[in-house]
């Protein structure tokens, strides 16, 4: 346990690659190496130039934070607006979920645990390629915010 078990309001943006094992098998290790390296430098680099920090590589994607949720909000729709190619010129897909809640700091693992980080985990586990899916917490928030558009998609 830390020293400061006092809970910090986070926002959590996990990414994932869509067929990334399909896309090693038809590639090959190397390539496929090469690719991932490109597909993180880029991730990393539009987190940081919006404003979050890199957490944890997860393979084929990153969980990161942030302060603000318009700024996780901006990153998302960046990465899905400008996620470079792949392999012989292939369109690599992303999914992005993410959440905002008080989140736990620890040693283990990423440095963070608690409920609104499983949530952002499976909000992106469920979102399809090229989709943004937030908890409505994310979208309340930003709500007044003409920028950003939503759409209920129900319970999940």
């Amino acid at each position: 346990m830390t020293d400061n078990p006092r809970p910090e309001v986070t926002t959590i943006l996990f990414t994932d690659l869509v067929s990334s094992t399909e896309l090693m098998q038809q590639i090959g290790d190397a390539e496929a190496q090469r690719v991932f390296h490109t597909h993180y430098q880029f991730l990393r680099d539009t987190i940081i130039a919006s404003g979050g920090n890199v957490v944890e590589w997860t393979g084929d994607g990153v969980m990161a934070t942030f302060s603000v949720v318009s700024d996780a909000m901006r990153c998302a729709i960046a990465i899905q607006r400008t996620a470079p190619r792949g392999a012989a010129e292939r369109s690599l897909k992303v999914r992005v979920g993410m959440n905002v809640g008080e989140i736990l700091r620890q040693e283990m693992g990423s440095g963070y645990f608690g409920t609104p980080l499983v949530i952002a985990r499976r909000l992106c586990d469920q979102a399809v390629a090229g989709q943004i899916l937030c908890s409505g917490t994310v979208a309340g928030l930003i709500a007044g915010n003409p920028t950003f558009r939503f759409r209920d998609l129900g319970k999940r």
